[in-house]
């Protein structure tokens, strides 16, 4: 590589480093960034226990936690795009340890203890879906790790706060390009909750896009050549 195109990579790594350093994972935090239908954003609650938010017109959503790195791995029931309405429709799988990803809770409960309503709606997050909890245990055993710290939750108290598909008109909606959870939810006796995890789209480090640059100008020096 002539002397030329060493200085050209020289000032594209100088330039190209700042750069990878403020896109890392946890510059910018995560966020919903639309909801539709009877998803209603609000702040994390003092509770979603069992009668203690209900409302039957809306489905209460919220930001649990933002960019928590995972000490152990953690199972989540839904990994994958797609229509899911019925339990042998899941596609579970595990967030290994040292991920970084945010939680969400999408948390249903009818007014009164036999109360009777079915909502739609849909959440836009802008990081990608990498997993998502619909089942009592994976739900009580995330709420320590990734529930909000100022909501008390129904952990182990509730066991009906899981999706009842098939036998409710439960169903939910992974988009393709798995930024969006569409739900129906049909809360009959209990409450109904999903935890989403979105995580950060994977960005190459300093030294691999240095890499990236100087393999790009040799090739060039090389087509100048040939």
């Amino acid at each position: 590589m002539n002397l030329h195109i060493r200085r050209l990579a020289a000032r594209a790594v100088a330039l190209v480093m700042p750069c990878a350093i403020l896109a890392g994972p946890n510059s910018v935090s995560a966020s919903i960034i639309d909801t539709t239908g009877s998803a209603h954003l609000i702040s994390a609650p003092t509770s979603v226990e069992v009668g203690a938010l209900e409302n039957n017109h809306r489905t209460q959503v919220f930001s649990e936690q933002q960019g928590v790195t995972l000490a152990g791995n953690l199972h989540v029931d839904i990994t994958t795009a797609g229509i899911y309405a019925s339990p042998q429709d899941c596609t579970p799988g595990t967030l290994e340890a040292g991920m970084t990803v945010s939680s969400y809770l999408i948390h249903q409960d009818a007014i009164g203890h036999r109360g009777y309503i079915l909502l739609h709606g849909s959440v836009t997050f802008d990081e990608a879906i990498v997993g998502v909890m619909v089942e009592s245990d994976t739900l009580d055993a995330s709420d320590a790790i990734l529930g909000s710290p100022d909501t008390l939750y129904p952990t182990g108290s509730a066991p009906l706060r899981h999706l009842d598909f098939p036998q409710a008109a439960d169903r939910i909606t992974i988009s393709q390009d798995m930024h969006t959870i569409v739900y129906d939810l049909q809360t009959q006796v209990a409450l109904d909750h999903i935890r989403i995890l979105t995580a950060p789209a994977t960005v190459p480090g300093p030294g691999s896009l240095a890499l990236l640059v100087v393999a790009g100008l040799t090739a060039l020096s090389r087509r100048r050549r040939a």
